[in-house]
This record gives structure tokens, sequence and C-alpha cells, in this order.
């Protein structure tokens, strides 16, 4: 999603010359195709991807939590490691419940870092790039803003998926270390 994403705000910024010369002439945003609504179009299968990825590793993960902890409480099921994407106004802050709830291990040496910090910058992305990609075929004033708002909601992006990252390595290898899986040699 974040090299769609990274594609898109490359493509943004000739769209926006494009979009601006075609509401000059009284055309209307949604009459303009550029490369950019093309990345648009393969944006939505690979978004389904990456939520059939993320949902898979984080509904067992959630499931490992419980029976590694079967007493520490869980703000929500394991059907939210799935829903909580999906579902509106929820989703704006099940899936970090979800995360946080199973990155929780009393008897971790550390806690897992940057939960709330990864939540705060998917969220932003997420905004800022809807923004971007929905508002200004709607609000022909914001097409001049359109370039850097789906550029900003990729560098959010960027770096929501560091820390995504981060936060998925960690609880990986807390719940390895729980299972007594040896750690995988580092190739780095």
């Amino acid at each position: 999603m974040t090299v769609v994403g990274l594609t898109g705000a490359a493509l943004a910024w000739p769209a926006q010359s494009r979009y601006l010369e075609a509401a000059e002439r009284g055309e209307s945003f949604f009459e303009t195709w550029t490369a950019f609504d093309i990345v648009g179009i393969v944006q939505l299968p690979v978004t389904i991807a990456a939520y059939v990825v993320t949902c898979l590793w984080l509904y067992r993960a959630r499931t490992n939590a419980t029976v590694m902890r079967p007493y520490l409480h869980h703000a929500r099921s394991p059907g939210w490691a799935w829903g909580g994407w999906v579902c509106p106004v929820v989703n704006l802050w099940f899936p970090y419940q979800v995360v946080r709830d199973v990155a929780r291990d009393p008897q971790a040496p550390r806690p897992v870092p940057g939960i709330g910090t990864w939540w705060t910058f998917w969220l932003l992305s997420s905004v800022i790039g809807e923004m971007g990609a929905r508002f200004v075929g709607i609000d022909t004033s914001l097409v001049p803003v359109f370039g850097a708002l789906v550029s900003a909601g990729a560098v959010l992006q960027v770096v929501a998926l560091v820390l995504w990252l981060r936060i998925v390595r960690a609880i990986t290898q807390q719940q390895d270390r729980r299972m007594g899986v040896a750690p995988q040699p580092s190739t780095a």
C-alpha cells in the first residue's frame, strides 16, 4: 500500500496541473483522467491484499496472546482483528486496541514501543490522503493543494509503515520467546 501511495504522490503533482487546466476550461474533475487515477484503480486490490495479510497476522497474534496469557483482559474479541479495520466509526480505534492488547505482556523485558505513535500516523495518513483524493473532486477550490495533500498522506504512511514493521517484529519476537521458538539469525 505504501508503494502505491508513494507512486500516487509522485503522480499527484502532474495530475494537479491537469485538474487545474480542466477546471479553467469548465470541465469536471471526473472527466480528466491522469496516471494518478490509474494508480487509484490499482489501489483497491493492493489494499485488499494488505488487509488480508495484516488481519491474518493480527488474528493469529491475538489468538496466541489469549492462549499464552489467558489471565489478561482484551478490550476486543479476536474477530475484531478482522472487523475492526472495516466497520465504520469503530475503525478509528478498535484496531489500535487489538494491537495494544496483543502487545501487552507483563513478563516482557520491555513493552512494545510506538503503538500509539503508529496509530496516530496511520490515522493521519488515512485522513489526509483521503482529503486529497476525494475532496478535490467535490470542491475544485482545493485543487491547488491536491499534490501537497496526497504527498503529505504518503509521507505519513511511510512513517506509519516503519512503525508498524517494528511493532510486528516486536510482537512476533515476544510471542516466539513465550512459545520457546529459537530466534532466527539476522540477515542484516
